[in-house]
């Protein structure tokens, strides 16, 4: 259930990345947007400036909110549209990093080494606990086996809270010593690409191994009686 103290505000995601906001409205026909199509509904951008498949939209009462959140894995053309519950601090913080360049989301971002085996993203967040974290922004790094590697990347609201976060450096979480450094977006979504597990190097038998002496192949070992 709904409380009447929440934002009146959802969060589309997987739209086509056609859609304009007059598609909006008539995706949530019957609910009325606070502010009209033009100014309650807000479409979010990847770096590049391409659209992102989601959108913000803010209602006028709680019915229309309520409404709306039916409409959930509808379909848009041919694609269905998760909709969902989203707060106004979510939706300002995605529309302020779309207008951000890359270095200042870059200095948002620190990495963590040293974690427990274990640890998990709740664990992450107390350890900043008082210190706005981006929504998703706890990356943990994992191996090719899905085994947490004792990284993680942490994106921050702002450089200045990063700044704040390096304080915490040689903290613990555990029973280990949790060591901090300065990081980039980048380097948070390299941890998440797989890792291609290590090549075995090629073993040979007693009987194949082969050395080269005078240019010529030989097998090493001993050699036949009738060799002169």
């Amino acid at each position: 259930m709904i409380k009447d103290d929440c934002d009146l505000i959802v969060r589309a995601r997987g739209l086509p990345w056609s859609a304009t906001k007059e598609d909006i409205a008539q995706f949530f026909s019957g609910c009325e947007i606070q502010g009209g199509v033009q100014d309650g509904i807000y479409f979010t951008f990847s770096r590049d400036g391409r659209p992102s498949g989601e959108c913000f939209v803010e209602f006028t009462t709680i019915d229309d909110f309520n409404r709306a959140l039916t409409r959930n894995n509808e379909h848009m053309g041919k694609r269905y549209v998760e909709v969902f519950e989203s707060k106004r601090s979510e939706m300002e913080w995605s529309c302020k990093r779309v207008g951000a360049g890359a270095d200042e989301n870059d200095n948002s971002v620190v990495r963590l080494r040293g974690l427990p085996y274990g640890c998990s993203k709740e664990e992450v967040a107390n350890f900043f606990k008082g210190l706005e974290i981006a929504p998703n922004g706890i990356t943990i790094a994992l191996d090719e086996e899905g085994k947490n590697t004792g990284d993680a990347y942490v994106e921050f609201a702002s450089p200045e809270i990063a700044s704040q976060a390096m304080n915490k450096h040689k903290e613990k979480i555990g029973h280990r010593y949790i060591e901090i450094f300065h990081s980039s977006v980048q380097e948070a979504r390299s941890a998440l690409m797989p890792k291609p597990r290590p090549l075995m190097a090629a073993r040979f038998g007693p009987y194949e191994r082969k050395s080269f002496v005078g240019g010529g192949p030989a097998f090493s070992g001993r050699t036949s009686g009738f060799e002169r």
